[in-house]
């Protein structure tokens, strides 16, 4: 689409699809994005990133809320598959959701998907008759509401985005007047009632100092502006504060980026005050004391049943998570900590698991000990 006499904006494009009540697909596609919008009678539908891979979107936001456990997940789409089902069908059936609150979290993750459009600059629109693919359960919007959603967003997003950060940002909150902000407790004498809104109140239960600007989004069933106007609420009244003001892989990374340099620091500490006490037998086992003040550093012993099976348990949901992100899953176990699903400091853990992928699943175990009878050593 094109036209000299004004640019194509979004806003314009999608105001044109409802006067004609379009059914069909707009491609809306720059240098770094490429999305699309799904019309039926001049509603949209649904939305999705033609760049995108096979995950279920829907999935993450399940999973990050806490509604529903990847272990539920992966069983649900395992069972949708043989049967021929949809997996939100299932989900419902199996008692794991109900219908409202699936149809909250896909109206979430539409507007997440649909708002952000509005932002791009240079875009090239392309109408398709295509059938369009409409978002299971999700609400069909009206255009006129989709633009006053758009320009109430465009009136504040960029302060908000300036003022809370990344959506990987994290924040703790006041836990001492947790009482007084859900309503369980009056105010101290002399001070003010709070007054805050549903919105900020379910953001302030959910943050812990551990969950992303966007992860409490996904577990109180807000958009991410909505979880954005609720924290520049909460910090008006200084009831949250900063952890990290941007928590992907690489700044893990960066955080943890001394942790060999320490443990061997450390190592070597136990090793020389072991050979100080014991002399000639701390010479002869000096491998395996080093091996085990290694283990004991990390926390990790290699005689901790119950801890091996933890590190397992952990790198199974890892597995599950990266599937669910990713279509598939990883060829590596050390995909799992450049994804960022597994903190950089787990990454010793790996080494004594055999992992292998099999058949659409994958085959995970510890592996033998170096010492076990019947393997030689090198």
């Amino acid at each position: 689409m094109s036209g000299a006499e004004a640019p194509w904006t979004l806003a314009r494009v999608l105001s044109v699809m409802e006067s004609e009540s379009r059914t069909g697909v707009l491609e809306a596609v720059t240098a770094d994005v490429s999305a699309r919008i799904h019309f039926r009678n001049g509603y949209i539908v649904g939305v999705s990133k033609a760049d995108a891979t096979s995950r279920w979107r829907l999935g993450d936001y399940l999973s990050e809320s806490g509604a529903v456990t990847v272990e539920q997940i992966v069983s649900a789409q395992r069972d949708a598959t043989k049967q021929g089902l949809d997996v939100e069908d299932l989900l419902i059936k199996h008692g794991r959701i109900s219908e409202d609150g699936l149809r909250r979290f896909a109206d979430t993750l539409v507007l997440d998907e649909l708002m952000p459009l509005f932002r791009l600059e240079g875009a090239n629109f392309k109408f398709l008759e295509e059938r369009p693919i409409p978002t299971r359960f999700a609400t069909q919007l009206p255009v006129s509401f989709v633009l006053r959603e758009g320009e109430r967003q465009a009136s504040r997003y960029a302060a908000l985005r300036q003022r809370v950060g990344h959506p990987t940002a994290i924040y703790r909150k006041d836990a001492s007047v947790m009482g007084e902000v859900l309503g369980y407790e009056e105010p101290a004498r002399g001070e003010t009632a709070l007054d805050l809104s549903a919105n900020a109140r379910a953001v302030y239960f959910f943050l812990d100092g551990e969950r992303s600007v966007q992860s409490v989004s996904h577990a109180a069933a807000l958009t991410l502006f909505d979880t954005y106007v609720a924290l520049d609420e909460l910090l008006d009244v200084w009831l949250v504060n900063v952890v990290s003001a941007m928590s992907g892989p690489n700044d893990r990374a960066s955080g943890t980026s001394h942790l060999p340099r320490v443990v061997t620091v450390l190592t070597w500490f136990i090793v020389l005050a072991v050979l100080g006490l014991g002399g000639e037998f701390a010479w002869r086992n000096l491998d395996q004391l080093g091996a085990s003040a290694t283990a004991a550093t990390l926390g990790l012993p290699a005689a901790d049943a119950g801890v091996r099976d933890a590190a397992i348990q952990t790198t199974h949901d890892g597995l599950q998570l990266y599937r669910l992100q990713r279509g598939a899953f990883p060829d590596t176990l050390a995909e799992l900590i450049d994804s960022g699903l597994l903190p950089t400091q787990k990454a010793t853990l790996l080494a004594d698991l055999r992992y292998a992928r099999a058949d659409g699943g994958y085959t995970l175990e510890s592996a033998p000990s170096a010492h076990t009878p019947g393997r030689a050593d090198p």
